[in-house]
C-alpha cells in the first residue's frame, strides 16, 4: 500500500501547483503544463474533470464591468489523505483497487478535517492511475456505508459498488473534524 500512499501524495501535490497556476493570469503555458501533468496521474475519462483545464488558448480577459476576484497569492496546500483501502477486483480488467479517503485542498488553513473526496486508484497496464472520484454530497440519492457521494467520470468497471473484496486499511490521519468522516474512518471499509 506504501507505493499507493506515495503515488497519491505525488499527485497531490501536482494537483496543488497546477490549481494554483491555473488561477494565475498570465502563467497560460506554465498552466498547461502542470494540467498536462496532473491528468498523466489519471485515467483519460477524468481529463478535464478535476476542477483544471488544459486550454487551447489563454482565458479571456473579463469585461471591466464584470467583478473578478484577485487570483490567489499563497500556494495550494495538498490534500490530506487520511485512509486508505484496499479491494480485490471483481472485474477482470483490473487487478486491486484502492479507495483514497481524502480531505478537499486547502483544508488545512481551515481547520476543520473531514473526508469530502474519495478516489479509486488501480493499475492500469503498469502504472497507477486515478480511476474514478466521489465528492461527498447528502442530497445525493445513493447510499455507500451510510454516506451519499456524486461519482464524476472515470474508467468503466470502477465504482465503489462493484469494488470486489475487501482486503484491508491503512489508517494514516484521523478526521476528528466529523462525526460522519469518523464513521467512515473507523469503518472497515
Amino acid at each position: 500500500m506504501d507505493n499507493v500512499i506515495e503515488f497519491l501524495e505525488n499527485f497531490f501535490q501536482v494537483e496543488a501547483d497546477a490549481s494554483f497556476t491555473a488561477q494565475q493570469d498570465n502563467n497560460f503555458k506554465d498552466a498547461n503544463e502542470k494540467a498536462i501533468l496532473l491528468y498523466s496521474f489519471c485515467v483519460e475519462a477524468l481529463k478535464n474533470n478535476l476542477g483544471v483545464i488544459i486550454r487551447e488558448y489563454p482565458k479571456p480577459k473579463m469585461p471591466s464591468f464584470i467583478p473578478v476576484p484577485p487570483a490567489p497569492t499563497e500556494p495550494f496546500k495538498k490534500r490530506i489523505l487520511f485512509k486508505l483501502s484496499e479491494y480485490k477486483s471483481k472485474s477482470k480488467r483490473f487487478d486491486n483497487i484502492y479507495i483514497a479517503f481524502c480531505s478537499v485542498m486547502n483544508q488545512e488553513q481551515d481547520g476543520y478535517l473531514s473526508i469530502d473526496i474519495l478516489f479509486l486508484v488501480t493499475k492500469i497496464g503498469q502504472e497507477f492511475k486515478i480511476a474514478r472520484n466521489y465528492i461527498y454530497d447528502e442530497e445525493a440519492n445513493n447510499d455507500w456505508h451510510g454516506t451519499s457521494w456524486h461519482e464524476n467520470e472515470g474508467a468503466k468497471g470502477v465504482d465503489l459498488w462493484n469494488l470486489g473484496e475487501f482486503v484491508k486499511t491503512k489508517r494514516l490521519i484521523s478526521p476528528q473534524d466529523s462525526e460522519l468522516s469518523m464513521k467512515l474512518y473507523n469503518q472497515n471499509i
